[in-house]
């Protein structure tokens, strides 16, 4: 069974990386638009283990588009949408995996660990999130996300890259969907690291994780038991790009250069 993902613009260091090892397990179809340079996976495309497909094969309700909404706001709207049509399994284009997607289960919902401290401490250890979603086709809960998701799409309000995710977390958590919650798979099979440390993955050496301390009383994990026990590794792009990190000269010591030399072998 394969895995699928939506990428817009011009292919990127990290979007490499994570999707070569996506296909060291499993067959890729990426959906990109006309922007994307269509030989930078030539040579997946040639063994077979990567089809580049047009975003536009799945049907968008109408004023729904990439020029209206951010790319984030439209590639939650899109996933949904191929979910909820098509079913299958979706995985965040900043996603690393060590291991195979369990894609013997119906159903995989992400989830990440929380602030325990300050203004936005929450009660719960770990929220759903939506960096690898797996559904059958039709599935009432996306139908209910999809329908919240564009009617809040054609308001005028500011742009906020969470909302369509933070959707997708009531809707889940309501009363109708209790028999959905045995799909959240605890944080550390997608994302063991907490958000707090995203910089970190690319900046700190993996020898010293166990000294780096806390971040809103969340710590990093242990990098040997991370390594051995995840499925995969949510690698934090929306935070680390706005950090300035440079995804094409991975520091020697730290995760993400060990992530990178796992997929060159």
């Amino acid at each position: 069974m394969e895995v699928f993902s939506l990428w817009l613009g011009t292919p990127t260091t990290l979007l490499d990386v994570c999707v070569r090892s996506w296909c060291r397990f499993h067959k890729v179809a990426l959906y990109v638009d006309e922007s994307f340079t269509r030989f930078f996976f030539q040579d997946l495309i040639d063994k077979g283990q990567l089809e580049l497909r047009d975003y536009d094969d799945i049907t968008i309700p109408d004023g729904i588009d990439p020029t209206r909404h951010s790319v984030q706001e439209f590639a939650d709207i899109w996933r949904y949408t191929y979910l909820y049509q098509r079913g299958g399994t979706w995985l965040d284009c900043d996603l690393f995996l060590l291991r195979p997607v369990p894609l013997h289960r119906e159903y995989i919902i992400a989830s990440e660990l929380t602030n325990q401290s300050g203004f936005y401490k929450s009660n719960r250890s770990f929220i759903p999130q939506i960096s690898c979603l797996k559904f059958p086709k039709g599935c009432p809960l996306l139908s209910d996300v999809l329908e919240q998701c564009i009617f809040d799409a054609k308001k005028k309000s500011n742009s906020n890259n969470n909302k369509f995710q933070k959707v997708f977390q009531k809707k889940l958590m309501s009363h109708h969907y209790e028999y959905l919650l045995t799909a959240i798979m605890p944080p550390h099979f997608f994302c063991p690291i907490f958000w707090g440390f995203a910089v970190d993955i690319f900046t700190y050496p993996v020898s010293q994780w166990v000294n780096r301390g806390q971040k809103y009383a969340v710590e990093l994990p242990d990098y040997e038991e991370m390594m051995e026990d995840s499925i995969g590794i949510h690698l934090w792009n929306n935070i680390a790009s706005k950090k300035g990190i440079n995804y094409d000269i991975p520091k020697l010591g730290t995760l993400y250069y060990n992530l990178v030399e796992m997929v060159k072998k």
